[in-house]
């Protein structure tokens, strides 16, 4: 068994998910069936990563995958972790058919039966934590006061356990307003027009026309027989 390497840290980083994709695996035989899991990609909040020669992982692909009942590896039973975050460098491929890997960081924990059943209810029904806490041996704070930045040295250690994985989601009940000014303004429907009752809103708009037309009649009249008046 590989013995249990000194590993730097540990860190906490904070990440949010922005998407979300879910896969159920199930087989006939459940020794052989893999663990459902939920793929999410993620943004850093207000942390910076980046390696000893200063280049930034910041905004490389992240992700993080959740494994319902996962068995984990040598590596995550070796150090007692839920999971780790993998870094891989950027591939590009000799071949037509297979596509190119970005530079990417992939993170991967094993949650229960309950965690996971409730983050995959919130993903059906379009939502999502509002953020991960991930408490990750293998890397170094950098020398900021305010502790924003990480260091990671990727080459002497490209897989960082996690030692702890915390769940934040908004439970924020939104406040119910008793009545609702667009309601005021609200347009109803319009309703078919059955003939007879088009039929009258013609003849209301003739006569609409016709009272109108009279009414500039009436008024050149007057202004007539006053003209005669005070001639």
């Amino acid at each position: 068994m590989e013995s249990k390497e000194e590993l730097p840290g540990p860190v906490i980083l904070d990440v949010a998910p922005i998407s979300c994709s879910l896969e159920i695996a199930r087989t006939r035989d459940p020794a052989t069936s893999l663990p459902s899991s939920l793929t999410m990609r993620l943004r850093l909040l207000d942390d910076e990563v980046r390696t000893p020669d200063d280049r930034k992982l910041t905004n490389v692909l992240w992700t993080l995958t959740l494994y319902e009942n996962g068995s984990g590896n040598e590596f995550t039973r070796l150090h007692n972790a839920a999971g780790m975050i993998n870094y891989y460098e950027e591939w590009h491929s000799k071949h037509d058919d297979i596509d190119d890997s970005p530079e990417a960081c992939h993170a991967w924990a094993n949650v229960d039966s309950e965690t996971f059943a409730l983050l995959r209810d919130m993903a059906l029904a379009g939502r999502l934590p509002s953020s991960f806490r991930l408490h990750a041996s293998g890397m170094n704070y950098g020398w900021e006061p305010d502790g924003s930045a990480r260091v990671w040295d990727v080459k002497a250690h490209k897989n960082a356990p996690i030692n702890k994985l915390e769940i934040v989601a908004s439970l924020v009940k939104l406040p119910v307003t008793e009545h609702d000014e667009s309601e005021e303004f609200a347009v109803a429907p319009s309703t078919p027009e059955s003939p007879e009752l088009q039929a009258l809103l013609a003849a209301t708009k003739s006569i609409q026309q016709v009272n109108s037309r009279l009414g500039w009649v009436v008024v050149l009249v007057a202004l007539m027989a006053a003209a005669v008046i005070f001639r």
